[in-house]
């Protein structure tokens, strides 16, 4: 998993629709991309680009560490500088294996990923990621049988970083119920959902699993996993329902500042994209 993308000094932005779909096309394929001296302003060009595939989701403050691009709050700022160029000691948010937006029901949990570097620390601040399409394949067939049927019940409680929220508050049901298989809408093809490194698996047979030993025979094989060191205007974009991800961490106290938002993916946007690639 994983693919460098060099667009030679253009900017994602500036692609026309055909590309900009092909671009998107190799997301569903290798599951992470990075496109390489991304320069982008975040309303302009950014922010249009994430539309292209998916409703913009606007997190509240809380969900985003409470630190969100003043007057664009589609926006986070993920590492540990605030808007006035303060910084925060001891950042060590989504130091574990999860999916975002967990906590939201399927289709809205079928988000693309994007994050865009800013400030990059000398050392450490890298981002994990395993593949979940691969994980599923490793499986022998009985496990992948056994998992037919298997679900998790997920609530936004359950999320260290956010400091046990109240679901009701923020429209949220107290929990919600992914299945432990999905195939992907795009690549008909069946992966795990797993959520988060703290969910328990429930099979039909009653059995539990915890879903740490599936993730670590996930991370154990190389060739399912792929960790990204940045550099400036790195730009990120990846498939949330085919992978996990994490901050690996260990860039102590370090300038660290990526933008993240979040699209979407509705059956319009769905059709949009099926449409123009077929058609190339």
């Amino acid at each position: 998993m994983g693919l460098i993308v060099d667009l030679k000094g253009r900017k994602v932005s500036e692609l026309s629709v055909e590309e900009f779909y092909g671009l998107i096309e190799l997301v569903f394929q290798h599951g992470v991309i990075c496109v390489k001296d991304q320069q982008l302003d975040l309303s302009d060009e950014l922010l249009p680009c994430i539309s292209k595939i998916g409703n913009v989701i606007k997190l509240p403050a809380q969900f985003a560490f409470n630190n969100v691009q003043p007057d664009l709050p589609q926006i986070s700022r993920i590492g540990n500088i605030k808007p006035d160029g303060t910084l925060v000691p001891g950042v060590k948010n989504a130091e574990y294996w999860h999916q975002d937006g967990d906590f939201w029901g399927f289709p809205k949990s079928f988000l693309l990923n994007w994050l865009l570097s800013k400030e990059i620390p000398e050392q450490g601040g890298e981002t994990g990621f395993l593949d979940l399409l691969g994980g599923y394949e490793q499986l022998d067939q009985e496990f992948q049988e056994k998992l037919e049927g298997g679900y998790f019940d997920i609530s936004v409680r359950d999320i260290d970083d956010f400091q046990n929220p109240n679901p009701a508050d923020f429209g949220l049901p107290d929990s919600v119920r992914h299945q432990a298989v999905y195939s992907h809408p795009i690549l008909q093809k069946k992966h795990l959902y797993v959520g988060s490194i703290f969910n328990t698996l429930h099979l039909k047979n009653g059995e539990t699993i915890a879903t740490k030993t599936m993730i670590q025979e996930i991370e154990n094989n190389k060739k399912l996993s792929y960790y990204h060191k940045y550099q400036k205007g790195d730009l990120l974009i990846w498939d949330n329902t085919t992978t996990m991800h994490r901050s690996m961490g260990g860039f102590f106290d370090k300038p660290r500042l990526l933008y993240r938002g979040y699209s979407n993916v509705s059956q319009f946007h769905l059709d949009l994209y099926k449409k123009v690639i077929v058609q190339q």
